[in-house]
């Protein structure tokens, strides 16, 4: 008679009402599986372990696209987090969500949310059917009767999953601020916002510089009009602000010859015009010229111009030295045409 180890114990399965059979219960299994997830494939009982139709056809697609190893892992983690944490129900509808929408669960994301709302009071929230306060969190609820001291980490989770940095960075100084100076909470949630939005906007311009393709150091400011007094500066500052002229989709020339400051001039009122909140790009006229017949062999030509009508400004510089034969002539017309006549607000300079 040979003596074995138990290697592992199960509960015993037992027939429901209505019910071909229990399914067995999964939470027996998290520990083993995670010492060796990918065992999870080849058991014979898996598809009992599935405690929600939710579960077994992110299986599905998870085998489906992710190897072996990284679909076992994945399952096994959600399967953890649903017992660990309480939250069966509420993660099945997330991963519902997940497959109508085509995409593939965050392990490493959905555990972040797990462990903020595992810090959460259970009970006492105030809900009519009793649901704890970790999911009203999970469902995205409110709990009016939640208690109002939120610590740092969890706070910085939320502000990071709503993407507001600027509030992330600056909430813990203004509060404490707000607290020792008695601020109203219109006040407080005001000046936050008012930042997050000057921040936006610094960004936003910084992102239209760098693809405008201008020259850093050729502003309006660093412009001696002094060497150029044929140049009003008046007139060249009310360009700059950009107004009316394109609005009504305008075309500007600046002529004159080599070394006079076309280019620098022309650059200024690009990087005025960014300040100003509009998308300028800046190219030479035989660079953009090339792009556009390569494009027009590839059958790609529709599409680049539909990207180039993003930008309120096209400024062409050099135009004079293009080669004047029919194929440069024609894609610069389209070039012209389709970005002054497919909206009233786009403008080119050369």
């Amino acid at each position: 008679m040979s003596i074995g180890a138990l290697v592992h114990n199960t509960a015993r399965g037992s027939h429901a009402a209505n019910s071909r059979r229990r399914k067995l219960d999964y939470r027996h299994f998290i520990e083993a599986l995670k010492r060796k997830p990918q065992a999870f494939k080849g058991l014979v009982f898996r598809d009992d372990l599935f405690p929600r139709e939710a579960y077994r056809r992110t299986w599905e697609r998870l085998e489906a696209r992710l190897t072996q190893r990284e679909a076992c892992k994945t399952m096994v983690g959600l399967l953890e987090l649903a017992a660990n944490h309480g939250v069966e129900a509420v993660l099945a509808e997330r991963l519902e969500a997940l497959l109508a929408a085509g995409e593939l669960p965050d392990l490493e994301q959905l555990q972040k949310i797990c462990a903020a709302a595992g810090a959460m009071p259970r009970r006492g929230c105030g809900h009519a059917d009793g649901r704890s306060l970790r999911h009203a969190a999970w469902r995205g609820g409110i709990c009016m009767n939640a208690p109002a001291i939120y610590d740092a980490a969890r706070m910085g989770l939320m502000l990071t999953e709503l993407r507001l940095p600027t509030i992330a960075r600056l909430w813990a100084e203004f509060t404490q601020r707000s607290d020792k100076e008695g601020w109203p909470s219109t006040r407080l949630l005001g000046a936050l916002l008012e930042h997050e939005l000057a921040e936006r906007a610094k960004r936003r311009i910084e992102r239209h510089r760098v693809e405008s393709h201008l020259d850093p150091s050729k502003t309006l400011e660093a412009f001696d009009f002094g060497l150029v007094p044929v140049v009003s500066k008046a007139h060249v500052m009310a360009l700059a602000s950009g107004d009316s002229w394109l609005e009504k989709g305008a075309t500007i020339l600046l002529f004159g010859p080599p070394g006079a400051g076309k280019s620098h001039l022309g650059s200024g009122i690009g990087h005025a015009l960014i300040d100003a909140g509009y998308r300028v790009l800046f190219t030479r006229t035989g660079e953009i010229v090339q792009k556009l017949q390569a494009a027009r062999q590839s059958l790609q030509l529709p599409s680049m111009l539909a990207k180039l009508d993003h930008f309120d400004l096209i400024i062409l510089d050099d135009l004079s030295y293009v080669r004047k034969d029919q194929a440069e002539t024609s894609v610069l017309f389209e070039l012209n045409h389709c970005h002054t006549t497919s909206s009233s607000d786009r403008s080119n300079a050369c």
